[in-house]
């Protein structure tokens, strides 16, 4: 199941880290208008010669991360289309992906740098 998103966002709380060997980029996405948290966005850079991240969403702290795919609008109100497809179910990979959510959350709430 895909779910197609475009809001004005802005991205929070946003931190870069290494996790055991992976590179990570975590943020919170907010509505502009609102301040509303839609969920976090999580790209994990997987192995030593990858080169691009797999990019994962989840809107339900941390549960479930489905695959995602955003694409930036060049246009005055600076949207973000996000495409949401199927939830990861690859156990070693959501192990992954439960423990970078944890690291990213217990930073966000003791306001420190990873």
């Amino acid at each position: 199941m895909q779910i197609n998103k475009r809001i004005p966002l802005r991205k929070v709380d946003e931190r870069q880290f290494k996790h055991n060997e992976h590179l990570v980029w975590a943020s919170r996405l907010e509505a502009r208008e609102t301040g509303e948290t839609i969920g976090v966005r999580v790209k994990v850079l997987f192995g030593k010669f990858a080169t691009s991240p797999n990019d994962y969403f989840t809107d339900d702290n941390g549960k479930t991360f489905r695959h995602v795919s955003v694409f930036l609008s060049v246009n005055p109100e600076s949207m973000i289309d996000m495409m949401v497809g199927d939830a990861e179910n690859d156990p070693p990979l959501l192990a992954v992906l439960t423990e970078v959510f944890a690291k990213w959350q217990h930073a966000i709430l003791n306001d420190v740098a990873l």
